[in-house]
């Protein structure tokens, strides 16, 4: 016998961070409607459908009148999970099929995608985690059991967007999509992922399972819309160039977010793991930097990914990734240095350092500094209590030859300390904000 419950811990931050209560209210309704419609074609005997395609399950859920209103990806199915229908089947925590991510988390990246949705208008559609458990799912042999996964509103009479010429969206309806990628470090956007709802031809992107990696790998495959003419700068005669700003509405709904308030969620509700919400972070420097100093998105979306004729070479993001997680590392093993001679060091000793070493490119008292967010109310400093074996620093976060953010298991001290992550954070303000002022695009 089917059974469906939605995770109600969900429902407070299904319109994200600041929601207006009224739009917050309406789409929790929405949602329960949902909800019920999908109760009431599973006790209509209307069994989830596998979808046809894909490397995970993907079940479509049917109403009474058997149209299909909503998809279930359980965790356990996912690509490299242990109950994989498609043969990808491996232990929940191992490599995924996409470099940066690993099994059982695509499924709460879906919601996180719906959540981060920056007033409703990139238009994923409603998503939220839940369980359901029905003999049509992939058991490998066991028992019947409840499955954890998302819950996503089916997007009727659409089409994918590789049946259409780019050339017939609007310049909003691409660019939304395009800021939504860049926030969330999408790393999978295709025509096949983005839905066109008639009449208007609007976008509706879903699949979300591949965003907010653990390591930045953005290459000439991940994003469709690089190429397209609505979000390109176009090169005429005689020096000339034609620029695709950015829609001056989704500039700001971008502007607005509340980052610190985002990561945090990221951090202590979803759970996700601490590297990909520091990616998180200073990808969101990058994209608000860049539109506050007026770039296109195919600019931007330049800075973060690595170029077609060397795409083994980093990215000007990943670059500057890294050399603030260098120089985080170092002021890490300082602080944890005065800590240990029983001093009291302050944090903000970094700002000066930061600032030193940019010189005058990129400063602090700049709007980009003040406004983009505050370091401490992400991550509050709490004072670094050595643990009696791990006297001195821990390898390899000390060892400057390491060039990916990838957290093993005698780094956690490291990554997941408040004081480490507030030095990467002024240390990645500083760097990515002197790179975007000193380049013209």
């Amino acid at each position: 016998m089917a059974d469906l419950k939605i995770d109600v811990r969900d429902e407070p931050y299904v319109n994200g961070p600041g929601a207006r209560k009224a739009l917050l209210t309406t789409t929790l309704d929405r949602i329960r409607r949902l909800v019920a419609t999908v109760r009431a074609g599973l006790r209509a005997g209307l069994a989830p459908r596998l979808a046809d395609e894909g490397t995970s399950g993907s079940y479509f859920l049917r109403d009474e009148r058997k149209a299909f209103v909503a998809i279930f990806k359980p965790l356990d199915e996912e690509a490299y999970a242990p109950h994989n229908p498609r043969g990808f089947v491996g232990n929940l925590g191992q490599e995924s099929i996409v470099h940066g991510f690993v099994s059982g988390e695509a499924h709460v990246r879906e919601v996180i995608a719906y959540v981060l949705d920056f007033g409703r208008f990139a238009g994923v559609p409603p998503t939220i985690r839940a369980t359901l458990a029905h003999p049509s799912f992939n058991y490998g042999g066991g028992t019947v059991h409840k499955k954890v996964g998302s819950l996503q509103e089916f997007v009727a009479e659409a089409e994918a967007a590789q049946d259409f010429s780019n050339s017939v969206f609007s310049d909003f309806e691409v660019q939304k999509v395009a800021l939504l990628d860049l926030k969330i470090l999408n790393m999978d956007r295709n025509d096949l992922n983005i839905l066109v709802k008639s009449p208007g031809r609007i976008l509706c992107p879903i699949d979300h399972g591949f965003c907010l990696p653990d390591d930045l790998n953005i290459n000439r495959d991940s994003w469709e819309w690089y190429r397209w003419p609505q979000v390109r700068i176009f090169l005429l005669p005689w020096h000339m160039q034609i620029r695709k700003p950015v829609d001056e509405t989704l500039k700001q709904r971008c502007l607005q977010a509340d980052m610190a308030a985002e990561a945090e969620l990221l951090k202590s509700h979803f759970n996700i793991r601490t590297v990909c919400v520091m990616l998180f972070v200073a990808a969101n420097i990058a994209l608000r930097a860049g539109l506050r100093a007026g770039w296109t998105i195919h600019a931007i979306a330049t800075f973060f990914r690595r170029d077609d004729e060397s795409p083994d070479e980093p990215s000007l993001l990943e670059k500057a990734i890294d050399e603030a997680r260098r120089s985080a590392r170092r002021a890490f093993s300082r602080y944890k240095q005065r800590v240990e001679m029983g001093q009291t060091p302050r944090i903000q000793s970094a700002k000066k350092s930061c600032s030193q070493r940019c010189r005058k490119s990129a400063s602090f008292e700049s709007p980009l500094f003040r406004d983009i967010m505050s370091p401490k109310r992400l991550y509050p400093l709490s004072k670094y209590r050595p643990k009696p074996d791990s006297l001195t620093p821990c390898s390899p976060w000390q060892d400057d030859s390491v060039s990916s953010l990838e957290c093993e298991s005698d780094e956690v001290d490291a990554i997941d300390d408040a004081a480490y992550q507030t030095f990467f954070i002024k240390y990645a303000q500083c760097l990515i904000s002197s790179q975007i002022s000193a380049s013209v695009w």
